[in-house]
């Protein structure tokens, strides 16, 4: 590059905001470094902030990389509030079922900061609606009956959200002596009955997600094993004993110690204790290992199931999500990692007993051959996933050593540094002599070496540090908690039974004997259907149901994420024929979802997905279909030219049941957006989608010969874009700069199933329903810092921290499974 084009920079041009990262600025490193590091000391001396543990971004050792830096706390925008508002408008929907029953609302509320601290007496005087509070027990809305039939367990929901994000908070709370405290108490509605037990964990338990395997992987290296050596010998005892490490309900008094728990409150409370002295960003770096390794499984059982579906013929398996999709309570991941071991499991002895043991020591492509012939072996090998989001840029949806795996050293005589991105020698993944099984193989003998290297580590049976950390309880606790779904469904039945004299009323259990003597007025099927009620016309009587939701949520200058979603169903009868009976019917399905996220000020436009479905609907006796899945303002499927078109037939299949499949792409796409900061830096999202969709049904144009009616579909969107942080460039050995992130946009999840039919029962035509509408959901969670290193300085800048709520399960529509004479509908 000529001189004249890059001129020598001075002080001020050194420390402008992009100038290292450029052509120029790393031309003139050696010019810039005294500049830099006198800017960035005399910050350093200039700004008073407190000091907290750190570690700063591609730094895993503890403690030895743990370092005392300056910690500057996100604060939001004086425009925060105003912005908020105004988005909110746009995403959020009336008839939102969710709205008003999690607590206090954290939309637009930032939590506290990682020093900030809300006093459990003060969370637990927080109610969602005082005016509930000072009636004392009486009751005067549905909402208010749903409330306060889940008392005790919906004022702790309260407390917790009033903690703002301090999770300390919760779990002093939880453990509070009466109401709003859960733990080892014996909950009651406002009327003094008992409420449900909350479902706590029982059993033996592995001591973190690493033990999942046992021993089981540990010296894959391809189709020839590693030997034995005293430090493998002893990993493998290890990890024996750590798949049975915990058990809870198994002691009472003096039986019970360090690793049998008279039941879970103890265990969490137990372990809490153990922690205690823990920071953040050490109960961060132990996550990130977890998760790691949760992805390598999830990855190595994805590659067997494929495995087994070439080689055994079998049908193509159903997509599984991943675990942290699946479960966010801790117990719960556990067997859903045992059942997957398991399953891959079965599948290698099924191969075996079909083939016998010599298939096990071929390579995969050899295997395929001889089981299925070549001609059919291409495009066999591709097994689709849902992959778990990366740890970092890089080409494999599976995180990285930076993600928490150590480098093999040169030293390190537990692995062959670079053994598993060698080309060859590679066999079944179900036999463990994948590249797959290696890396798992790897991950383990890497967390051990810190052991051995007196370094922390997951695989250590007397450090409980890697064991516990507090998100587990609130997910343990809160997935127990019959939160949205008893409140929901008890709103519900009021709603569809409550008559004028059923408010207001002097206890919850007065307003429940109303509810209960209108509903032993209605027929046996009437209950069940009476909520989807919409009304009469000239035929007959109309059922379905919408539901809308949304929310904006978050600092659109930093990161945020705006979703919606709007989906239903209806069913109604279009003619009778000269006797007055039904003899024609019509209905209709819906589904629209989509989501948008701000990365750092841009917005990005990134999914929109809609599947609609019609029988009977107008003239000619015709089904017809529409669905489309966008993405970056890209199509990515589409029924149709245009967003009206339809596709028509008069039957997709023989029964609507048998149905028809739409195969959707599953990419793993990311964008990269580059923040200036002093050094410099990265941020980017991540996003995952996929999208299940089926759809049939069966039409009549005319009333002879009974009614011709049916319609299915099943829909299953889901989306989740999250935040993540890497290293950025510095000035060699001086200066190290980089963002360390770890933030949840948004994790949206509508499953759909709708089926109705038209069919004869016993010389009678009937209405019959199987239909399910669900709703996952988690709003923005997480933090992103800056991390400056110079000379013997350290900061970290506390970029944006946010705490939503979620995640959530919550049935929008109960499963309904019924027949429903159409004699009851005229």
């Amino acid at each position: 590059m000529p001189t004249n084009d890059c001129p020598t920079p001075d002080a001020a041009k050194c420390v402008s905001e992009g100038y290292l990262e450029s052509s120029c600025g790393r031309r003139h490193q050696s010019t810039c470094e005294p500049h830099v590091v006198a800017a960035l000391k005399a910050h350093y001396n200039a700004t008073a902030a407190p000091k907290l543990p750190m570690l700063g971004p591609n730094h895993h050792d503890l403690p030895g990389d743990l370092k005392q830096g300056k910690y500057f706390a996100y604060t939001p925008a004086k425009t925060l509030v105003k912005a908020q508002a105004s988005l909110s408008k746009v995403y959020r929907k009336v008839a939102d079922p969710i709205a008003g029953h999690v607590g206090m609302s954290t939309a637009a509320l930032a939590p506290v900061d990682r020093l900030g601290k809300v006093s459990p007496s003060t969370a637990a005087a927080y109610h969602r609606e005082p005016s509930w509070a000072a009636n004392g027990n009486k009751v005067e809305s549905c909402a208010e009956y749903a409330y306060e039939r889940s008392h005790d367990v919906v004022r702790f929901i309260d407390a917790a959200s009033a903690c703002r994000g301090d999770r300390e908070c919760v779990f002093d709370v939880a453990y509070l002596d009466s109401t709003p405290g859960i733990a080892d108490r014996n909950l009651v509605d406002t009327s003094g009955r008992a409420l449900p037990k909350l479902p706590l964990a029982k059993g033996t338990f592995v001591k973190n997600d690493l033990f999942a395997l046992g021993d089981r992987l540990v010296r894959a290296n391809g189709v020839t094993p590693l030997p034995p050596t005293p430090s493998i010998l002893a990993l493998e005892a290890a990890l024996r004993d750590g798949l049975t490490w915990y058990q809870l309900g198994s002691c009472k008094g003096k039986t019970c110690n360090t690793r049998k728990f008279s039941d879970e409150w103890a265990w969490h409370e137990h372990l809490h204790q153990a922690t205690n002295k823990l920071s953040q960003a050490e109960f961060e770096e132990y996550e990130a290992r977890r998760a790691a390794f949760r992805a390598l499984l999830e990855d190595w059982a994805a590659a067997v199931d494929g495995e087994h579906q070439v080689l055994m013929q079998a049908e193509v398996a159903d997509v599984v999500l991943p675990f942290d999709m699946r479960a966010n309570n801790p117990f719960e991941r556990f067997e859903l990692e045992h059942d997957l071991i398991e399953r891959s499991n079965q599948h290698l002895q099924q191969v075996k007993k079909r083939f016998g043991t010599q298939i096990l020591d071929m390579r995969l492509e050899d295997a395929v051959k001889q089981v299925v012939g070549a001609q059919s072996q291409a495009g066999s090998l591709a097994f689709g996933v849902f992959a778990a989001p990366a740890m970092g840029p890089s080409s494999s949806n599976t995180p990285t050593p930076a993600g928490g795996a150590k480098q093999p050293s040169a030293n390190n005589n537990n692995t062959i540094a670079g053994a598993c991105v060698r080309a060859s020698g590679w066999g079944l993944e179900m036999n463990g002599a994948g590249k797959l099984s290696c890396r798992i193989g790897e991950f383990l003998r890497d967390e051990w070496a810190r052991k051995q290297a007196g370094e922390k580590s997951c695989l250590d049976l007397g450090n409980p540090d890697c064991d516990w950390a507090l998100p587990m309880f609130e997910a343990a606790i809160l997935d127990g908690i019959p939160l949205l779904d008893r409140q929901l469904r008890d709103e519900r039945t009021c709603m569809a039974w409550q008559d004028g004299a059923t408010f207001p009323a002097a206890s919850v259990a007065i307003v429940e004997n109303r509810l209960e003597a209108n509903e032993a007025a209605f027929a046996e099927t009437w209950p069940l259907v009476k909520p989807f009620d919409q009304g009469t016309n000239s035929s007959g009587r109309k059922f379905g149901k919408d539901w809308g939701g949304g929310d904006y949520i978050g600092d659109k200058d930093w990161f945020a994420a705006g979703y919606h979603y709007d989906l239903g169903w209806n069913v109604t009868p279009l003619a009778k024929n000269g006797q007055g009976s039904i003899c024609k019917v019509g209905g209709s399905i819906h589904a629209n979802t989509g989501f948008d996220a701000w990365i750092v000020g841009a917005k990005v436009e990134v999914v929109d997905g809609a599947v609609r479905a019609e029988s009977n609907i107008g003239t000619g006796g015709q089904v017809r279909y529409n669905a489309h899945l966008e993405m970056f303002d890209q199509s990515l499927f589409s029924t149709a030219n245009e967003p009206d078109d339809w596709k028509v037939a008069q039957s997709f299949s023989t029964k609507p049941s048998a149905g028809f499949g739409i195969s959707l792409p599953v990419p793993a796409p990311r964008f990269d957006i580059y923040v200036g900061v002093p050094i410099s830096g990265q941020l980017w999202g991540e996003l995952l989608f996929g999208s299940a969709l089926t759809m049939s049904g069966e039409a009549g144009a005319s009333c002879e010969g009974g009614p011709k009616f049916g319609i299915r579909a099943t829909y299953m969107p889901l989306f989740a874009a999250y935040g993540l942080g890497q290293v950025g460039v510095g000035v060699a050995g001086v200066v190290s700069a980089g963002v360390r992130a770890s933030l949840t946009l948004v994790m949206v999840g509508v499953p759909l199933e709708v089926g109705m039919q038209v069919k004869t029962k016993q010389g009678k035509q009937v209405l019959s329903f199987d239909s399910q509408v669900s709703l996952l959901l988690s709003t923005l969670a997480g933090r992103v810092s800056l991390y400056i290193e110079f000379l013997m300085f350290d900061e970290e800048w506390e970029l944006f921290r946010w705490d939503g709520f979620g995640p959530l399960k919550a049935d929008l529509m109960p499963r309904l499974g019924v027949e429903v004479p159409l004699s009851g509908m005229k």
